[in-house]
């Protein structure tokens, strides 16, 4: 027992108690102030840099360099005025309804415009540097060998005017689903842009969605995976790898123009918005029941309830061999052996008929179920090429390194007898 042990000053009871105090120690980081206003700074994990939420300068952690701005202005920098019109709207609105497939029938003919109108809507538009470094494996086929590669693969090009939605009251997919604007006709902000249209006001500042915007340009890098795939016979990227980082940053605050609408249908209300500079519409509307039909039809069908109707077709089996050995006895329960065979018939038939219908669900109209929500919930999610600073350019580069190297050995007949591994 360690209470026997005799006690050592240099051999603490780990089951005691420490009759001394621990001194209490905590770290803590001198307040590091703003270069322009002089205001405490705090690190922006999304940046990697020190950020001012005072007047929105970026920082490099390491002696303070400039890396930007996230500005934060009271009047907009700049303006978009509208081009559409009320008329031209609601003839856009129509259209685009009409052009929805797999819709209620009905809708198009019987949706009803409830409420109409034209709004400025807040936007912080992003210039940024990016940087995004992917990670991935690749194979590489040579004869008998097999090339196995950690790939790092790093993009770098610059975006501007990438707008983000400054207005918690208005859904972010809605508006994404307008662009893109065409921003060679922004113009500086006058109030007289103002006159007989409403304009909100932002309630999301930019360093409150830097996640948000790093977010959607890291998106962007990964889809372009398809580039670097290419160079290999197979490739798998690995995203827990993958990260993007926005540097040089700037940051304006403009005001664009939308068209907001109401649809009523059957007691429920639909919201739409069309573009006021371009003309492009999106929104939700309803999907046919139709394609659910199926769906509820067998969605009891799993589990263990889908084996209760072999079960009552199992007994029902049982029973009328038992009824037609006593049909030999007594010739009345003739009928009766009539019925449960009908019956028997008849819970088979349906089940095998639900069965049937369960599989064309799964192989046929589960995919155009999917294929109408994708289409009628808002449109495509907009990519960012319209968004490229081609005036600065892109680059892209690719490092290989050589990980294992698979070497099949074949005997006398060409038939692969082992594969040897060679790590590196």
């Amino acid at each position: 027992m360690w209470n026997e042990r005799p006690l050592d000053s240099a051999d603490i009871n780990p089951f005691g108690t420490n009759k001394e105090k621990a001194k209490e120690e905590t770290i803590t980081a001198d307040s590091c102030k703003c270069p322009a206003c002089g205001s405490n700074m705090v690190y922006e994990p999304q940046l990697e840099s020190m950020l001012c939420k005072n007047c929105g300068n970026l920082y490099a952690p390491d002696g303070l360099e400039p890396r930007g701005s996230l500005g934060i202005n009271t009047a907009p920098d700049y303006i978009i005025p509208f081009k559409i019109d009320r008329e031209q709207a609601g003839e856009i609105m129509n259209n685009w309804i009409s052009s929805r497939k797999y819709t209620p029938r009905g809708f198009k003919t019987k949706c009803r415009l409830t409420k109409m109108e034209s709004l400025y809507v807040p936007f912080w538009l992003l210039d940024s540097a990016v940087t995004s470094d992917i990670t991935g494996t690749g194979k590489k086929y040579e004869g008998i060998g097999t090339k196995i590669l950690e790939v790092t693969t790093t993009l770098s090009y610059y975006i501007k005017n990438l707008p983000f939605n400054a207005s918690k009251k208005i859904a972010s997919k809605l508006l994404e689903s307008l662009e893109p604007y065409d921003f060679s006709k922004m113009v500086k902000f006058e109030s007289k842009y103002l006159q007989g249209v409403c304009a909100d006001k932002y309630d999301q500042l930019p360093d409150e969605m830097t996640e948000r915007m790093r977010k959607r340009i890291d998106k962007y890098s990964r889809s372009h995976t398809h580039l670097i795939s290419k160079q290999y016979d197979e490739y798998e990227e690995r995203s827990n790898n993958s990260y993007t980082r926005i540097n040089e940053v700037s940051v304006k605050y403009c005001l664009l123009p939308v068209w907001f609408m109401t649809v009523e249908y059957e007691g429920e209300e639909y919201q739409y918005a069309v573009n006021g500079q371009t003309g492009k519409a999106g929104g939700v509307v309803p999907v046919t029941e139709s394609y659910d039909a199926l769906s509820k039809l067998t969605g009891w069908m799993k589990g263990i309830r889908q084996w209760i109707p072999l079960g009552v077709i199992a007994l029902l089996l049982v029973a009328i061999i038992i009824v037609a050995n006593l049909n030999s006895v007594m010739s009345t329960l003739n009928t009766l052996l009539t019925v449960m065979i009908a019956f028997d018939i008849v819970i088979t038939t349906t089940y095998l008929v639900l069965l049937l219908l369960r599989t064309i669900d799964r192989s046929l109209v589960r995919k155009k179920r999917q294929k109408a929500y994708d289409i009628n919930d808002y449109d495509e999610e907009p990519g960012m090429n319209s968004y490229f600073d081609e005036v600065k350019g892109s680059n892209i580069k690719v490092n290989e390194q050589l990980v294992t190297r698979i070497v099949r050995v074949k005997n006398q007949k060409g038939k692969v007898v082992r594969e040897n591994n060679y790590d590196f």
